[in-house]
C-alpha cells in the first residue's frame, strides 16, 4: 500500500512513527521522494525516526501482510502522543 504524497508549508523532519498492526509489516517514509527510513513493525511499534534532514513532500508504504489500524507520523514522540 502507498498513501498520497502530504505536502507541509514548510520543511520539517519527521521524528516519530506509531503503528498500530496485528502481525508484521515494512514501512518506507519517504521525504522529497527520496527514501529516508525502513521500519519493521510488529504489532503495536513506536519508532524514533532519523534526523539530519528535512523535507516538504512525505509519503508512506507498507509492504506485508499484516493488518495495520493506523500509522501516525509526527516531528517528536511527544507531539505523537497528542495526536488522538
Amino acid at each position: 500500500w502507498k498513501s498520497k504524497t502530504f505536502e507541509s508549508p514548510i520543511p520539517m523532519n519527521l521524528g516519530a512513527i506509531s503503528v498500530a498492526c496485528v502481525g508484521a509489516v515494512s514501512v518506507k517514509i519517504y521525504g522529497d521522494d527520496v527514501l529516508r527510513s525502513t521500519t519493521a513493525c510488529t504489532n503495536d511499534t513506536l519508532v524514533r525516526l532519523p534526523g539530519g534532514y528535512t523535507a516538504s513532500e512525505w509519503r508512506v508504504e507498507l509492504e506485508g501482510t499484516a493488518h495495520v489500524d493506523y500509522v501516525k507520523l509526527a516531528t517528536s514522540v511527544g507531539e505523537l502522543a497528542k495526536i488522538v
